[in-house]
């Protein structure tokens, strides 16, 4: 009797221990989703994404640009990416609106079905023990929160990475059964849809041909895969088609395309010195580096102690066969990136490969561990060290994704790749609440004719003007999507410009009919590198926030959420018609 209440209260601990951490988890992949800001590619693909409309100024040119509409191939990617991720954003914001929860919800969706994926797997393959282990690490992985809440092309990546990584190797396991061929097919393909670095995982099918050819032949069949084969290319078939005509209309790839076969295309010339490079090592040492920079010390160092350790298996000839296909695995990932080269963004696809290599070396530790002859004592100190190091790597997650002021210094207790908070989401907030308080309905161009705008534009809507010194990549998203997508009123600095449309604060009052806002930065961190350093396009926007000051405009102050006043907000209504001052925007 008292041994089975005792078991019901062990279970009732860890039911509560099981329920706590999940609600932590959650908390971890969800409390960071309205903090930082967007502000590099992430901000121009969920631009895109939101109108499924490709083009971007700044010395990358698109079908658009080329033909003065989309031609109709040109729908089924994007220029510099295939548009997989896109699409997926695209099915968000068509639900939740052009806003940044739409925007980072399919990335921490992405994540945790991961996690989940992970878990299911490895009970399949192994035991709920591994899989369980196995789901938590990466559920805790600061690195794989990080790459969900950034929302990088690769948040939604890696989650087709793990299914075609798993059901490649049930193709194996199962004595080669053609349903997990095809299925590894066609999520093989939709990896390659959602980046080309996914290209490391066509190396391990080679090498298990290599090493069950004929048994797979003789089991298979030609047309088993040749139909593998044929629901590949049909799932990749529009990148295929688009690039074919990118190839006939221009002479070259898109973009991410283009530099992985060495070309150098001008319609990409910002972006087309990018290439594979010969410095292994040098690459092989920077991949490394960036593992450690984005994860705990103690998790980083652990993680390649496990691939060391499937090495270690191998070599014994003490391995199972998924030791063998997970090895071949990471090695083609290490690969890959030692050709190319790989900063922080590309870098985050191996965090499910590394959470089952270190959930699978744990397990197998513990259990060598308990087979010592000191195991009473080995095995609480190693259950003690790994669950230091687990909790710590989930602290250290929490510091860098979640909390606001993160405790400790950088890189020791959290890493210096945070997604910051300069004040955007603040100034969208403001802009959403005072200027913009309802969004029309919203068109998709498709041409550069349905970009231009007319006085009807402009009719009974407050107009914005935004410093063209912001921030090049935020621009889109925190300003160029009204324009763009539902024809507001929201323009740069550089329309007012000589070498521009040249156009007058008094007309766009008069067109108007309404008030216009005037967004000047005030600290640099939320200004473009380049754009800052541009006398004319600097010019431009000190000397229109002299003007407004001269004639007393109000104007509101945006803070982040650190508290530091980021952006004026200058409030020009129709009372400042005919404004008598030096030059003639006001005239």
């Amino acid at each position: 009797m008292e041994k089975a209440e005792s078991s019901k209260f062990h279970k009732k601990i860890i039911y509560i221990l099981g329920s706590i951490i999940g609600l932590l988890i959650l908390y971890l992949w969800f409390g960071g989703i309205f903090y930082g800001d967007i502000y590099s590619d992430n901000a121009i693909n969920s631009f895109r994404a939101i109108g499924w409309f490709d083009r971007l100024l700044g010395g990358q040119s698109a079908p658009v640009d080329w033909f003065g509409y989309v031609p109709g191939w040109a729908l089924l990617s994007f220029h510099d990416a295939p548009p997989l991720v896109f699409f997926i954003q695209h099915i968000f914001f068509v639900f939740f609106g052009p806003f940044l929860f739409a925007a980072r919800l399919p990335f921490i969706l992405a994540g945790l079905v991961s996690a989940f994926l992970i878990f299911y797997f490895l009970k399949k393959i192994f035991n709920p023990k591994i899989a369980i282990l196995a789901a938590l690490i990466f559920s805790i992985n600061s690195y794989a929160v990080w790459a969900a809440l950034a929302g990088y092309l690769e948040g939604i990546e890696q989650l087709f990475i793990v299914l075609t990584f798993f059901f490649f190797f049930l193709f194996l396991q199962s004595n080669y059964k053609a349903k997990y061929l095809y299925l590894w097919s066609g999520f093989l393909a939709l990896s390659l849809m959602s980046k080309y670095t996914s290209l490391f995982l066509l190396v391990p099918p080679f090498v298990f041909a290599v090493l069950e050819g004929k048994q797979i032949f003789k089991k298979v069949g030609y047309k088993k895969i040749i139909a593998a084969g044929i629901i590949f290319f049909a799932i990749i078939s529009p990148v295929i088609i688009y690039n074919l005509n990118v190839y006939k209309t221009r002479g070259h790839f898109d973009a991410a395309l283009s530099s992985m076969v060495g070309m150098h295309p001008k319609d990409f010339i910002i972006i087309s010195g990018r290439k594979a490079d010969f410095n292994l090592w040098g690459n092989f040492h920077s991949t490394i580096s960036t593992i450690f920079d984005n994860n705990s010390y103690p998790f980083a160092l652990v993680m390649m102690f496990s691939f060391a350790w499937l090495v270690i298996k191998i070599t014994r000839r003490k391995n199972t066969k998924f030791d063998l296909y997970l090895a071949v695995n990471v090695a083609s990932f290490f690969l890959l990136f030692s050709f190319f080269g790989g900063g922080t963004r590309f870098v985050s696809i191996i965090t499910p490969l590394a959470s089952i290599a270190l959930g699978l070396a744990l397990y197998d530790w513990f259990n060598l561990a308990k087979e010592n002859r000191f195991g009473k004592i080995i095995v609480p100190l190693y259950a003690s060290l790994a669950i230091a190091i687990l909790i710590f790597e989930m602290f250290y997650a929490f510091n860098t994704n979640v909390l606001r002021k993160p405790v400790g210094s950088g890189n020791a207790a959290h890493s210096s790749n945070r997604i910051k908070n300069y004040g955007f989401n603040q100034l969208e907030n403001y802009i959403r609440e005072n200027i913009i308080t309802r969004l029309p309905p919203k068109q998709s161009p498709r041409s550069i004719a349905d970009l231009n705008f007319s006085d009807e534009d402009f009719a009974g809507r407050n107009v914005i003007i935004f410093d063209d010194r912001i921030n090049w990549f935020a621009q889109y998203w925190y300003f160029q999507k009204y324009l763009n997508y539902y024809r507001l009123p929201v323009i740069s600095t550089s329309y007012l410009s000589a070498d521009g449309p040249a156009l007058k604060i008094k007309d766009l009052l008069e067109a108007s009919g309404k008030d216009l806002y005037y967004i000047y930065p005030l600290k640099e961190e939320v200004m473009d590198e380049m754009r800052k350093k541009d006398n004319n396009i600097a010019s431009i926007g000190m000397g229109l926030a002299d003007e407004l000051n001269a004639l007393k405009v109000p104007y509101d102050v945006v803070k982040n959420l650190d508290g530091a006043e980021i952006f004026k907000i200058y409030k020009v209504s129709q009372n400042h018609l005919g404004a008598q001052l030096p030059s003639d925007w006001f005239r």
